[in-house]
């Protein structure tokens, strides 16, 4: 009994080794796989793991049924999927052939048994690289022994030949697949390439967690890449190092490698038209959202981050102020410059770049004062236009600009930007002192880099109103950050 129940206790193991195993891909770049599902509820006998992989417009399902032996030397002949066990309903062939049928024929699907057991020489012939059987053996012109075996397949499950063929087809046979040592040490390496933790101790809790999915609830039991993710977060299995922020706004897009965290806010935001969230959309959800996902990195330990994503500059400036310089966060973006792409710190070296300010006065009795920083164009006409339109009453009006002149080639690299970043935030200081103002109305035109770096400086300024640029060479009210 002791015997028998550790053998349970190791298949069981071995099950969810590889659940963890297809489940990882899920993290993939460019990975086909759409969801992973630990003990299915609907694909009968290979119902250990059932993965969907997009094939164009088709999904298709893998439904793999995986058996541990203790003993991995002996190999498995025709009649090993013939017999059926003491005390079992179906063989091994029969349950797969009831599986594939219960299946169905509306999508694409495998089936697949893996196992730690290898063929026999007359099996093995019969099997191609891909696990497929030879078109010979599917179509039946096979001859000798080979004949006499694939025919009593076909009798032992009382099938006509097209459904044999159809399920011949659709099988595959993974047999000698690696023991419980080369496995671990497999999933070692896809956790590292992945981004995770890939000690022994971090393979065997992502094992425990597909175990505990296959315990739980049956809608828990399928994950897509957002629930993985969910899991690596709570398991803490993120490698030390930079954390990863995709952001997506204007448009969804994947890079290279694969987020710590992830905000797909497109719906939110039209690109073509230049429409971005209103401020009371910001409040209600959008900040909130950036909060909390500031908020786990800290509690991870995770201070370098490397954001991605195609967003607005208003949004570029919120993400900073959420991770802010104070806070110890150092913010990687990659920025083209000089016409290449490069990567920008925040904890880079300043440059000796600086800024060049014009102080236009307004109201004297007014408490707002509007900025605009001119990077890579100039935002005055268009500032401008936009506060004859609104009317909006302001103390004074800051044109900021590179003392080197405005254009696509004011910052020269992220070391510049940093430098910028800095003294527009002493500019910004020393003017809220000047005028006792309440608020600031900031307009941007610049690199999403600088935004970024500019935000992780924004600290004892008051409310800061942002616009966007908006179609019409005009502007539309943006995120409202309080800065203290």
């Amino acid at each position: 009994m002791a015997n028998a129940s550790r053998t349970r206790l190791q298949g069981d193991q071995y099950q969810f080794l590889w659940s963890w195993h297809e489940a990882l891909r899920l993290l993939e770049e460019k990975t086909p796989i759409v969801a992973v599902t630990v003990e299915a509820d609907d694909a009968g006998a290979a119902d250990d793991i059932v993965v969907e992989e997009q094939l164009g417009t088709l999904t298709r399902r893998r439904c793999i049924q995986v058996k541990w032996h203790v003993d991995h030397r002996a190999n498995v002949d025709f009649d090993y999927f013939t017999h059926v066990a003491k005390g079992a309903r179906h063989s091994i062939l029969g349950a797969l052939f009831n599986a594939r049928k219960t299946l169905g024929t509306l999508s694409p699907v495998e089936i697949v048994l893996r196992t730690n057991h290898g063929p026999d020489a007359k099996l093995g012939l019969q099997i191609d690289g891909d696990h497929r059987f030879k078109k010979s053996f599917v179509e039946g012109t096979v001859a000798g022994q080979i004949k006499i075996a694939r025919t009593a397949w076909k009798n032992h499950l009382n099938a006509n030949e097209p459904e044999f063929f159809a399920f011949l087809r659709s099988l595959r046979l993974e047999l000698a697949a690696w023991s419980m040592e080369q496995l671990e040490a497999e999933i070692a390496r896809r956790m590292e390439a992945v981004g995770l933790k890939c000690d022994a101790n971090c393979v065997t809790l992502g094992r425990e967690r597909m175990a505990g999915l296959a315990r739980g609830p049956v809608a828990g039991r399928r994950l897509e890449v957002n629930g993985l993710r969910a899991i690596v977060n709570e398991a803490d299995l993120w490698a030390e190092g930079e954390a990863r922020l995709w952001l997506h706004a204007w448009e969804y897009r994947a890079f290279a490698k694969h987020p710590s965290e992830e905000l797909d806010w497109t719906a939110l935001h039209d690109r073509e038209l230049r429409r971005v969230p209103e401020p009371a959309l910001w409040q209600s959800r959008l900040l909130p959202d950036l909060k909390a996902m500031a908020r786990r990195l800290h509690e991870k330990g995770r201070r370098r981050v490397e954001v991605c994503g195609l967003m607005p500059l208003t949004t570029s400036l919120a993400v900073g102020h959420m991770l802010p310089f104070v806070g110890g966060f150092q913010l990687m973006m990659e920025q083209s410059t000089s016409g290449k792409p490069a990567r920008w710190t925040s904890d880079a070296a300043p440059s000796a770049a600086s800024l060049r300010e014009e102080v236009i006065d307004g109201d004297q009795n007014a408490d707002v004062l509007v900025v605009a920083i001119s990077v890579t164009g100039n935002a005055r006409p268009d500032v401008e236009a936009y506060l004859k339109t609104e009317r909006l009453t302001h103390r004074a009006t800051l044109w900021l600009s590179p003392t080197s002149g405005w254009g696509d080639a004011a910052l020269g690299s992220g070391a510049d930007a940093v430098a910028l970043a800095a003294h527009a935030r002493k500019i910004l200081r020393d003017a809220r002192g000047r005028w006792a103002a309440r608020s600031i109305h900031l307009f941007l035109y610049c690199p999403a880099g600088f935004a970024l770096f500019l935000g992780q400086q924004l600290s004892s300024l008051g409310t800061i109103h942002t616009y966007e640029r908006a179609l019409g060479n005009t502007y539309q009210p943006s995120v409202v950050l309080e800065t203290g």
